[in-house]
């Protein structure tokens, strides 16, 4: 298997489709290191941990695409006219759109649990195995 098929592979594994309020996220979840580097770099001027920005910028790199979202959904007028994913239009929808966020936030963290609980049980599985002595 090449390098680009794996990588599709694991991306793949690690995509989850959120709706919210009518509109379909679509985020890559991260990998143990990528939230180990938004968590370290997500400090102020004291060292301590800001979660607005962890999630921020967790949101803002595995937030990768939707369908359903309207102009309407990110700034309050009578638009819905649909809203084409880009980057600029996420970190839009970040800033002004709390409750969607908070949507998210909630998928990404179900998602973790799952995930760590998954891995655990793998490890337990395999290292309870028989050594064959």
């Amino acid at each position: 298997m090449d390098v680009k098929e794996l990588k599709e592979r694991i991306d793949a594994a690690r995509r989850v489709e959120a709706t919210v309020n009518g509109a379909t996220f679509t985020m890559i979840m991260p990998t143990d290191h990528q939230l180990r580097v938004i968590m370290q770099r997500a400090n102020d001027a004291n060292g301590q941990r800001v979660d607005a920005l962890i999630w921020h910028r967790l949101l803002g790199q595995a937030l990768v695409g939707w369908s359903g979202v309207k102009v309407a959904d990110l700034f309050v007028v009578e638009n819905d006219e649909p809203l084409a994913f880009s980057a600029e239009a996420r970190d839009l929808l970040l800033e002004h759109r709390l409750d969607i966020v908070d949507s998210l936030e909630r998928e990404v963290l179900q998602w973790l649990s799952d995930y760590r609980s998954k891995r655990e049980a793998t490890e337990k599985n395999s290292s309870g195995a028989s050594s064959g002595s």
